[in-house]
C-alpha cells in the first residue's frame, strides 16, 4: 500500500490529506472515450485515470479530480483497487487506515472498513521503507516528509519540461509564486549553473 501511495503522491502533486481523503470508490479508468468499471479490463498501458479528491486546501467543501496518466502508476493503482475490492467489507477509502487483530496468538493488521490512513501513519511507512528498500540511515529518513513527494513531483515535471503555468494548475496553486517556491536542484545542476557564470565573467 505504502508504494502506490509514494506513486499516486508523486505523479498527482497532491497535499497529503488530499491523496488519503480519496474514495475507494473514487477512482476512474479511462480507455480514450470510454470508461472501464472493472480493473480486470485495465490494459498494460495507454489508460488514463481519474481520481476523485473530496477536498482540497483551495476548496474544502467541492469536489474535484486529478488526472493521472503513465503506465507505471496505473498497473500499480489497478493492482491496489483489485485487492480492495476482493476484500470483505470493502474499505471507503483508497488508503484505508490499518487495524491490529489477533490471530492463533500473533498480531496482523488488517484494513479498516471506515477509517483512512492517518498522515502520522503514512509518514512512518514512508520512512520505513526508505530505510529497509532505499538503505537509507534513520537520521536520513526523518528528514523526509508526506510533503516530499508534492515537492519531488513538481521538480520532476519541471526536469520534464513542463512550463511553470501548467505545473502550477496540476499542483493546485493559487499564484505561480507559490510554485516557484517549491523550486530544487541538485547539488550538480548548482555546480554547473556557477560554473557557467563563473565561465562568463
Amino acid at each position: 500500500m505504502v508504494a502506490v501511495a509514494i506513486f499516486v503522491g508523486f505523479v498527482s502533486l497532491l497535499r497529503g490529506k488530499g491523496l488519503l481523503c480519496i474514495p475507494s470508490a473514487g477512482v476512474t479508468w479511462l480507455k480514450g472515450h470510454r470508461e472501464l468499471h472493472d480493473p480486470s479490463e485495465i490494459p498494460a498501458s495507454h489508460t488514463d485515470v481519474l481520481l476523485l479528491l473530496t477536498q482540497r486546501k483551495t476548496s474544502l467543501t467541492q469536489h474535484s479530480f486529478v488526472t493521472l496518466k503513465t503506465g507505471k502508476v496505473t498497473r500499480i493503482l489497478a493492482e491496489h483497487v483489485r485487492w480492495l475490492n476482493s476484500l470483505r467489507p470493502r474499505p471507503r477509502f483508497l488508503f484505508p487506515a490499518r487495524k491490529r487483530r489477533w490471530k492463533s496468538g500473533r498480531p496482523s493488521w488488517v484494513p479498516s472498513r471506515d477509517t483512512a490512513m492517518s498522515l502520522a501513519s503514512l509518514l512512518f511507512l514512508i520512512r520505513r521503507a526508505l530505510t529497509i528498500a532505499c538503505g537509507l540511515s534513520k537520521l536520513q529518513a526523518s528528514r523526509f516528509t508526506v510533503h516530499s513527494l508534492r515537492v519531488g513531483g513538481i521538480n520532476y515535471y519541471r526536469l520534464l519540461g513542463v512550463p511553470l503555468e501548467m505545473r502550477s494548475q496540476l499542483a493546485d496553486h493559487i499564484a505561480l509564486s507559490s510554485s516557484l517556491r517549491y523550486l530544487r536542484m541538485e547539488p550538480q545542476q548548482q555546480i554547473n549553473v556557477l560554473s557557467s557564470i563563473v565561465g562568463r565573467t
